[in-house]
């Protein structure tokens, strides 16, 4: 890597450092390793973001939407209050059975089961509100 001049005397200090046409093309390739490095690392976080952290947060969500419903008392939202009980502890049965239990198929089958009841109930949610905006109260 590049040469020192040489040295007038003892004192180190008066050594310079001449970087050459090599050097530049080193410290390029270094830096283009780091580069990818550094994008392949934040893929990994976002991988991470998405395996970890949102998974645990949409069931709190959820959580936190169902007790907004459950102050409602009317019949029919009764009903959509025991569906989202269920589908949310189908949901969560399935992430504790998905990390403690080794039985695959059962895993599997409870946390989609859960999944499935609260996304009809969120499409019913949809569906619902599109048809209040569409005929007001009179």
């Amino acid at each position: 890597m590049g040469h020192l001049d040489q040295l007038d005397g003892t004192s180190v200090k008066q050594a310079k450092f001449v970087p050459t046409a090599e050097d530049y093309s080193q410290l390029e390739k270094e830096l283009e390793k780091l580069k990818k490095l550094y994008a392949e690392q934040a893929l990994e976080r976002e991988i991470l973001k998405d395996l970890l952290i949102r998974p645990i947060l949409a069931p709190l969500n959820g959580y936190r939407i169902a007790v907004l419903i459950l102050m409602n008392t009317e019949m029919e939202v009764m009903l959509k209050k025991l569906w989202y009980v269920i589908g949310f502890s189908f949901t969560i049965v399935g992430m504790l059975l998905g990390y403690f239990s080794n039985n695959e198929p059962l895993k599997i089958i409870v946390l989609y089961t859960g999944c499935f009841i609260l996304a009809i109930l969120r499409i019913m949610l949809y569906v619902s509100n599109k048809r209040e905006k569409k005929d007001p109260p009179s």
